[in-house]
Order: C-alpha cells, then sequence, then structure tokens
C-alpha cells in the first residue's frame, strides 16, 4: 500500500484540526466591522462558514474513503481497509495514488 508524504498528514490534520477548534469554540477571530477589523469570541458569520467549510471537508473525505474503498476492493483488495482509512483522513492525496495503481490495473488488462 503507498502513502502520501508525511507533509500531506501534517497539513491535512493539522488544517482540519485548527478549522474545528476555532469553528467550534469561543477563540477570538477576526471578523471585518465598519470600522475596520474586530476580534470576537461569539458566534459570526465568519465562525459560521468556518463550521460549515468543517463540515463539507468531513463529508468530502467521507466520500472519497468510500470510492477508495470501492477501488481497492477490486485493484488492491489485501489492503481495502487501509487504503479507506487513509484516504478518508487524507482525502484526495491517497485518493490519488489508489486511483493511479486503478489505471495502472486497467491499462495491463487491455
Amino acid at each position: 500500500m503507498k502513502h502520501p508524504a508525511v507533509g500531506w498528514w501534517v497539513a491535512v490534520i493539522v488544517g482540519l484540526g485548527l478549522n474545528a477548534y476555532i469553528a467550534f469554540s469561543r477563540v477570538p477571530i477576526p471578523t471585518l466591522a465598519s470600522d475596520g477589523v474586530e476580534w470576537s469570541g461569539e458566534d459570526t458569520t465568519a465562525r459560521a462558514a468556518l463550521r460549515w467549510i468543517f463540515i463539507a471537508a468531513c463529508v468530502a473525505h467521507i466520500f472519497e474513503g468510500l470510492h477508495a474503498r470501492s477501488l481497492a476492493q477490486k485493484h488492491d483488495p489485501d489492503h481495502v481497509f487501509g487504503w479507506w482509512v487513509q484516504t478518508t483522513i487524507l482525502g484526495f492525496p491517497s485518493l490519488r495514488l489508489i486511483r493511479a495503481i486503478a489505471q495502472r490495473n486497467a491499462k495491463k488488462t487491455h
């Protein structure tokens, strides 16, 4: 089973983690106000947008993981669980790898 570079693991996990922390906590975030930038720990439109971005990213990762599982069942059956977990966590960097394996296998059969 192939794995994306360590940088992808760090970037995706830290990025999603920070997004979740900022979106669902009361940590102050900058918002634009009529007289400049204000820092607020309250629920704002910006915080709501971050929540939706986090939820959309999680949904995307779930569907990417399911797609990777489907590809792995056909092209790397010994590692189906690994592909599913890895792609659910990382998203496209992992999905790209299993898709390359599937394309390589498709070329061998034609």
